[in-house]
């Protein structure tokens, strides 16, 4: 019996790590696309592990296309985030684990896998999903390399949900995707290349009669611009989002730094047998499809003789190959549990390493900011005495010269008082000098009076005399008139 490397995704986490890149470099993950009811387009991503799918998404995104809401976190071997469904890889997830599978397990199932119950039970919950997320969207996609062998169990749910479905086919060189694996997994080239061999052939063949794309992750990093002019004219659609405003986010998102394992230049030529032999083969497939979207007749026939031949490899009558790739299985599934392990322990030292080392930092820090706030406070400290001091001097000054002019306001005062007294004793000469003044004015308006009555009484005793001369006068006058 084939044993299976059957690693479950313990503890995944999810968030959305794309859409925080996103934010990083100043866009929006569904930036130039409002909910339509209208005809939608739908796009799959579909490729082997390690072989750029991410990348692809990612730019989608950058051009509009919506993802979904829920994306899964972002990880050490993947920076810059998966761009995969969160829930829709857990159902594919489920669904390998139903049928006793992993991603890295050869053995899917027997044929019709996808009519078993098991597995049409998780149906309705998908069909849930894309509606959910995708319903109101005029331009979507889904990426997930298990898409590549379980798309028989997604094609009516995907042309039920788009009025339109396009495949995207991502290939990188194989023997960087073993590379890569051997990294991450601690894969033997072999079954690398079987995986590369199974992922890519089942899509190839899955999508044959569709709208579709087959585009190198070299391609996608040296010019990705020209790679969405080429699925734009090809799918017959415009980009959500204007391919000028994203230029500058795609260009740090597509960072060739990221790439970390390069192939020689592989023979064309397959080996009689052994890995070498796989090696070849996934090379020369990679040849094929790189060239055209639509291989000729010829060349789908010798893919599909590939196809049978891996199916043939991995069939039960084939018993000393199946022992001989068992004993294959169980030495890597051992040789990567003992990575794992260590990977964990020494992962386990790093964060008490990590811990430890902010503990110190803490500590110092928080030394640093006493020792900084004891020298801030006796700095502070001497810079109020000296505020003090200075003050008191400036109010010692005032206090003197308020004295002084306290002194000089009490002699005014003394000298007012002095003033003041003298003013009363003049004051009240003069109002005895008024007084006497008074009484003598009084005495002499009386000898006035007395006098005038005088003067009056002289004044009619000379008018009467003067009536009597003039009496006699007239008299004599008279009487000399009267002799004569």
């Amino acid at each position: 019996m084939f044993v299976r490397c059957d690693i479950t995704v313990a503890n995944r986490s999810f968030c959305f790590a794309g859409k925080f890149f996103l934010q990083q470099v100043g866009v929006s993950l569904s930036a130039g696309q409002e909910p339509t009811a209208g005809p939608s387009t739908g796009l799959v991503v579909l490729g082997m592990h390690r072989s750029g799918t991410s990348a692809m998404s990612g730019l989608l995104a950058l051009l509009g296309v919506d993802l979904g809401r829920d994306l899964m976190q972002a990880a050490a071997d993947n920076v810059r985030g998966f761009w995969e469904h969160a829930e829709l890889v857990e159902m594919n997830d489920r669904m390998l684990h139903v049928l006793g599978s992993s991603w890295q397990d050869l053995l899917l199932g027997t044929d019709g896998w996808w009519q078993r119950q098991e597995v049409q039970e998780i149906v309705p919950l998908i069909r849930q999903i894309l509606t959910q997320e995708f319903a109101r969207s005029s331009v979507w996609a889904i990426k997930d390399p298990r898409l590549c062998r379980l798309l028989p169990a997604w094609r009516e749910l995907l042309d039920a949900h788009a009025d339109r479905l396009c495949f995207v086919h991502v290939l990188r060189q194989p023997e960087e995707v073993a590379r890569s694996l051997q990294q991450r997994n601690s894969l033997s080239s072999e079954i690398s290349s079987l995986l590369w061999l199974q992922h890519v052939l089942d899509a190839e063949r899955g999508t044959r009669a569709d709208t579709r794309v087959f585009v190198t992750y070299d391609q996608l990093l040296a010019d990705w611009r020209g790679l969405a002019d080429r699925l734009r004219l090809r799918f017959d659609l415009s980009w959500p989002s204007d391919a000028d405003q994203a230029e500058q986010a795609v260009k740090a998102f597509l960072s060739p730094a990221l790439r970390h394992n390069r192939a020689a230049v592989a023979s064309a030529t397959p080996a009689p047998g052994g890995a070498s032999r796989w090696a070849g083969i996934a090379h020369q497939v990679y040849q094929t499809l790189a060239c055209a979207d639509q291989p000729d007749a010829a060349a789908l026939a010798v893919l599909d003789g590939t196809a049978t031949e891996i199916e043939m490899l991995l069939s039960g009558p084939n018993r000393q190959l199946s022992r001989a790739m068992d004993e294959r299985w169980s030495y890597w599934r051992d040789h990567q549990r003992t990575e794992e392990l260590r990977e964990q322990e020494l992962a386990s030292l790093e964060r008490l390493r990590q811990e430890y080392d902010l503990m110190r930092e803490q500590q110092r820090q928080q030394q640093t900011r006493r020792a900084e706030s004891q020298r801030q406070g006796e700095h502070s400290m001497r810079e109020r005495e000296a505020a003090l001091t200075q003050q008191a001097a400036v109010l010692a000054a005032r206090v003197a010269e308020l004295a002084q002019e306290r002194e000089v306001q009490r002699q005014q005062l003394v000298a007012a008082r002095e003033l003041w007294a003298d003013t009363d004793r003049a004051l009240a000469e003069c109002q005895a000098l008024v007084e006497e003044r008074t009484i003598a004015l009084g005495q002499e308006h009386a000898e006035r009076g007395a006098c005038e009555q005088k003067v009056r009484e002289l004044g009619a005793a000379l008018q009467d005399l003067r009536r009597s001369r003039v009496g006699r006068f007239l008299l004599g006058r008279r009487a000399r008139r009267s002799a004569s």
